[in-house]
């Protein structure tokens, strides 16, 4: 899982307070998805990675949580982490729920301008 997630085999023998931002995040993912758990509640997982890691870090929890079939709670502020990714999308504002639906569903049908403004920035 290590190397899926992009860790080198150099990295195994350091202290998380010798890694990096991202590659602490990535220690963190790998172990997660190593486990047989049921549900997984990724808290902007991504956040510390590069941009050229973030699509591959998208596709492999994408993968695992397919290979898995765990429910998957991912919570992030990047629109385009949540149209890659989520069957269906939550859009929460100042703790209320707004919206649910799948990316197109909620593209189609906004039903509020924040719900607009959010999607037409991805």
């Amino acid at each position: 899982m290590a190397r899926r997630v992009g860790l080198r085999e150099d990295l195994f023998p350091r202290k998380p307070d010798a890694l990096s931002g991202g590659e602490r995040q990535r220690v963190a993912l790998a172990r997660a998805m190593v486990t047989e758990a049921t549900s997984f509640l990724m808290d902007e997982p991504l956040s510390n990675l590069d941009p050229i890691s973030r699509p591959k870090m998208r596709t492999e929890i994408r993968r695992v949580h397919d290979e898995s079939n765990a429910t998957t709670l991912y919570v992030t502020h990047n629109v385009t982490d949540a149209r890659v990714m989520a069957d269906r999308i939550a859009i929460i504002r100042d703790g209320r729920l707004l919206r649910t639906g799948t990316y197109v569903e909620l593209s189609e049908s906004p039903g509020d301008e924040y719900t607009r403004l959010l999607l037409s920035s991805s």
